[in-house]
């Protein structure tokens, strides 16, 4: 387990004030260290990086997690391919161009 000094200061870099939710992410943080093999202080910087990434893709999302509490917790803080974005990001190209679809010839 990790100290709680580490947990600290990740909440204070990402706005969680609340202590129910430092207490979550104390867990949270502990276990991206066990599980991306890292020490705590390149876990926090690796999770800031990622909450810094999300609150500049906000105005590209359908709708956003709000805090950064439900962002971490939301298990997709990690995987931006899987955030709610506006438009189909460029993945190659659209399998469905030239499909017939029921009702769009006249």
């Amino acid at each position: 387990m990790i100290d709680s000094v580490y947990s600290r200061v990740l909440c204070e870099r990402c706005g969680i004030f609340d202590f129910k939710q430092q207490a979550g992410m104390h867990g949270f943080l502990d276990s991206v260290v066990r599980n991306q093999n890292m020490d705590p202080e390149r876990a926090i910087e690796y999770c800031v990086q990622r909450w810094e990434e999300y609150l500049v893709a906000v105005p590209d999302l359908q709708w956003s997690w709000g805090s950064a509490y439900t962002f971490f917790m939301s298990g997709r803080w990690d995987h931006s391919d899987s955030w709610p974005w506006k438009e189909r990001r460029d993945y190659g190209p659209d399998p469905t161009v030239g499909m017939y679809r029921p009702g769009s010839i006249q």
